[in-house]
């Protein structure tokens, strides 16, 4: 056997291990989930009396616990939707301003937007409250929008501006020749060319405000307004927590990140191939 077979087999066990590794968790959940009470402590990697009725509780509410857990499914995708459109929106404005326009404290506004990058969440969210109870916003969707939004633009401001800055300047001055404002010039050129990023900025927005909990507990005194993560973490709190119920309303809650990741993945493939082309 030639050294560079041996090399590849010995790659391809690696990569395997790491895959196996990584799924294993997701498929212990699901098992988990399909496990009746008697068998979570079988070690056993596969059940021996499978049920669905932990996911027949999950779509009929059936438990005192979960009566809400629809509408707060419907509160995480409306938050996560939300926060991935306005930090889009908010991150290719401000990138585009810091990497091509030229204004007093353009270096400062910079370094501080990764500064504000850093800053732990947890440190400002006594004070988030506080500005959010002054407007009357606690209890309501924009008040985690907003703060999702205000954790996640900084790390796309920087991103967008260093992807604005690798498209060669000579492609605006053009524009700018044959008689484009720099509105036209934004959303003709600069969106069409930096689409992927985007993309990448947008699944990044989403799944940070998806997986948010801390804001949401903060933030809302309702339990018909929390999301997913907060409604399955209440059932931990709980004498005799059931985890099987857990497991599958877990594995629900993962279904639309999923579907979010594959129904954009094409978009940034086809962001490439127009990128490539004007470029």
């Amino acid at each position: 056997m030639s050294l560079k077979r041996k090399y590849l087999i010995t790659l391809y066990f690696v990569l395997a291990f790491i895959l196996l590794f990584e799924i294993f968790p997701i498929y212990w959940l699901g098992l988990t989930s399909v496990r009746p009470i008697e068998e979570l402590l079988d070690p056993q990697p596969w059940p021996k009396n499978p049920t669905a009725r932990a996911y027949v509780t999950v779509v009929t509410l059936d438990y005192f616990q979960i009566e809400h857990f629809h509408r707060q499914l419907l509160n995480s995708i409306i938050i996560a939707l939300a926060t991935a459109g306005f930090s889009m929106f908010v991150s290719s404005l401000g990138g585009y301003s810091l990497a091509r326009i030229r204004f007093p404290g353009n270096t400062i506004v910079s370094k501080a937007v990764l500064f504000t990058y850093i800053m732990p969440p947890s440190l400002l969210a006594i004070a988030f409250f506080d500005i959010m109870n002054i407007y009357g916003l606690v209890n309501t969707y924009p008040s985690v929008i907003i703060a999702m939004t205000v954790f996640t633009t900084p790390f796309g401001l920087w991103i967008m501006k260093q992807a604005i800055r690798s498209i060669p300047i000579e492609v605006e001055e053009s524009a700018l020749i044959d008689g484009a404002n720099r509105v036209t010039i934004f959303f003709r050129i600069i969106i069409p060319l930096t689409a992927p990023v985007l993309v990448a900025l947008a699944t990044y927005s989403f799944i940070q405000a998806w997986n948010e909990y801390l804001y949401v507990l903060v933030l809302m005194s309702d339990a018909r307004m929390f999301t997913a993560p907060v409604a399955i973490a209440s059932l931990l709190q709980v004498d005799e927590i059931p985890w099987a119920l857990v497991s599958a309303m877990s594995i629900v809650f993962s279904i639309p990140p999923v579907i979010f990741f594959y129904a954009l993945q094409k978009y940034m493939v086809a962001g490439l191939t127009r990128g490539a082309v004007k470029a």
